[in-house]
């Protein structure tokens, strides 16, 4: 598999290479990252401890010889939330991440993208080109392991910054994106 980025410079202006071939371990990484952006931390925490409160309260509801079917029916309801967010959220997401994945057109699929100061162009094999302004991006988040450079909530490139062709070439990106006023956002 072919994974690189390269930035050179041609005249006046830097410019930025992506390509890759856009595989389930790129997409699943990326992805990572982007539920990071989405759901915070003490978010996530707080589900986790609610979910095992409940589990116990639902443990307790169901033990209880007096308590009548509609508490019955909310301890079951209790118990299958708290071991769906525990135990399955992960694999049931990463499963429809995958179904996800198989359907779209640049899976597996050689993905080429130029960054320039004035937008970028993008190729997928020989099914797609796009040519977009930077005006057209939402944000970039940078992460531990590489940019995700968002257009808006739902879609995202992922730039790695170990298959930047140069030790420079995550700076000429940040600064690429600076210059054409994208706002930069940095999680964990």
């Amino acid at each position: 598999m072919l994974h690189w980025i390269r930035c050179y410079n041609s005249g006046m202006e830097n410019t930025c290479k992506v390509s890759y071939v856009w595989d389930w371990d790129i997409c699943i990484k990326s992805m990572s990252y982007v539920h990071k952006q989405l759901l915070r931390k003490s978010f996530v925490i707080a589900i986790g401890v609610f979910s095992i409160l409940l589990a116990a309260l639902s443990i307790f509801i169901l033990t209880d010889s007096s308590a009548d079917i509609g508490a019955r029916i909310s301890g079951i309801v209790g118990i299958s939330f708290a071991i769906y967010w525990i135990l399955l959220r992960r694999k049931i997401g990463e499963w429809i991440y995958r179904r996800k994945f198989n359907k779209n057109i640049a899976a597996n699929k050689l993905s080429e993208w130029t960054f320039d100061g004035k937008g970028y162009t993008y190729h997928c094999d020989d099914h797609i080109h796009i040519e977009a302004a930077w005006k057209l991006y939402s944000n970039v988040v940078e992460t531990p392991e590489g940019f995700l450079f968002c257009v808006n909530k739902n879609l995202f490139f992922w730039l790695p910054f170990d298959k930047f062709d140069t030790d420079d070439g995550p700076e000429i990106f940040r600064r690429l994106a600076k210059e054409n006023h994208i706002t930069f956002r940095q999680i964990d």
